[in-house]
């Protein structure tokens, strides 16, 4: 799929917020865990949605899609099948939810199987998602290579009780463990080291399994047990505060008035959403009433630091702003490398987009502070969300050329692209 930019200018309007991926995943995986439910507010168009409900329907359970937002999911006690195969196309957030989830649901002699979705040899570490699976009782070994990244066999013993230990995990693995606690009936999450990694993850994980009929109770361990019986229940993926980030950074370079994203979830969260915003250039305010709505009057690019230590999912916007604008210095890279969201060729790939950045120690990239010059190629082919992301921003910023691969900011961030359009944006998606 191929973006072409033909202009840039005019985009202005009021939009609903588009749903948040890594919430989707993580109500999905909720839903499974307590036996089956339905998840509303999904994109279809999204690959990383798609492949978690295939593999999902690999483990046992009955997946259909009952609309084009709803996915309806019930496990009727169907035989998993003897072989799931995932692949980082989303990089590891889906195995990491789905690699522990596996471990308690796979017959005797069954394997989960991680792919690498290209040849190359991978930049983050597998480790944490072997840790993860050994946690709650499963076998787990690296592959070998990228067809077979990571291997995982089924847990001897898959009852409630177990209690799951991790070393300073990063937050989306210790959701998936916990989903898995969950659904073998119940056990305990004990973290110790320095900690969860990026928590906000897990905190998502322990609210949508509240919502799916757990008892979740935190002290010294997490703890989470089956609650009261009340049938299947519907979940809704809540609206994406780093796919709305993504967004304004897209339109920053042709904002001609004032813009409004409504739908939004408020608390800390918004509230972070608001002070990035409004530190990288963005005046912006936020109205609260049954729903929140972000209001940006107007926008002029200003130096800022952006960390993604905690909440790596900002990755993205930070991608699309720096290719547009320079400027930014983005702390916390390893965060986001540790997800698989970010690799090592980066840095390579500003450049040929005409951004002058460096990388200090693997953790922090710095960009110039005045704007990037022209772009070399009117033409990029993409495979990575952040590149895709960064190339269609610095594009936007000087008003014509055309990338190639945008589904994957459709895979990443699902519902971006047809956003921007809404707002006015000239860019043609064919």
């Amino acid at each position: 799929m191929k973006a072409r930019v033909v202009g840039c200018r005019g985009v202005s309007g009021r939009v609903e917020a588009t749903p948040s991926l890594w919430d989707s995943m993580v109500k999905i995986v909720a839903a499974a865990a307590g036996g089956g439910g339905e998840v509303d507010n999904l994109r279809m168009e999204s690959r990383c949605i798609r492949d978690m409900a295939k593999a999902l329907g690999g483990l046992g359970y009955r997946v259909e899609w009952v609309s084009s937002t709803r996915l309806h999911i019930r496990d009727e006690g169907g035989e998993p099948g003897s072989r799931v195969v995932v692949d980082t196309s989303c990089g590891l957030l889906v195995p990491g939810l789905l690699a522990p989830l596996a471990a308690v649901r796979l017959p005797p002699g069954g394997q989960f199987v991680v792919r690498g979705a290209s040849r190359r040899p991978p930049a983050y570490s597998l480790r944490p998602i072997i840790e993860a699976v050994t946690a709650v009782g499963g076998r787990a070994w690296p592959g070998g290579g990228p067809a077979r990244l990571i291997v995982v066999e089924p847990a001897a013993y898959t009852g409630a009780g177990r209690v799951a230990r991790l070393q300073s995990p990063p937050g989306y693995v210790a959701a998936g463990v916990l989903a898995a606690l969950a659904a073998a009936g119940g056990g305990r999450l004990l973290v110790y080291g320095s900690g969860v990694k990026a928590a906000k993850r897990l905190e998502s994980m322990k609210h949508a399994l509240r919502e799916a009929g757990f008892r979740v109770e935190e002290g010294r361990w997490v703890e989470v047990a089956p609650g009261e019986a009340g049938g299947p229940r519907l979940l809704r993926a809540e609206p994406g505060l780093h796919e709305t980030a993504l967004l304004l950074a897209l339109a920053s370079p042709c904002m001609e008035g004032g813009l409004e994203v409504s739908g939004l979830p408020g608390g800390e969260g918004l509230s972070g959403l608001e002070y990035l915003l409004k530190a990288s250039g963005f005046e912006a305010g936020v109205e609260c009433g049954r729903d929140c709505s972000l209001h940006v009057d107007s926008f002029a690019p200003s130096s800022a630091v952006v960390s993604l230590s905690e909440d790596p999912g900002y990755v993205f916007f930070a991608a699309a702003y720096t290719a547009a604008w320079a400027r930014l210095t983005v702390t916390g890279l390893r965060s986001a490398v540790l997800e698989g969201l970010l690799d090592e060729g980066f840095e390579a790939f500003l450049h040929q987009l005409g951004v002058e950045v460096y990388i200090e120690d693997g953790d922090r990239l710095v960009a110039a502070e005045q704007e990037p010059g022209e772009p070399g190629l009117a033409r990029i082919e993409c495979g990575e969300p952040a590149h895709c992301v960064a190339a269609l921003a610095r594009f936007m910023k000087v008003g014509r050329g055309v990338v190639k691969g945008v589904e994957r900011i459709e895979d990443a961030a699902p519902g971006v692209l047809g956003s921007l359009q809404s707002l006015g944006a000239g860019i043609d998606v064919y």
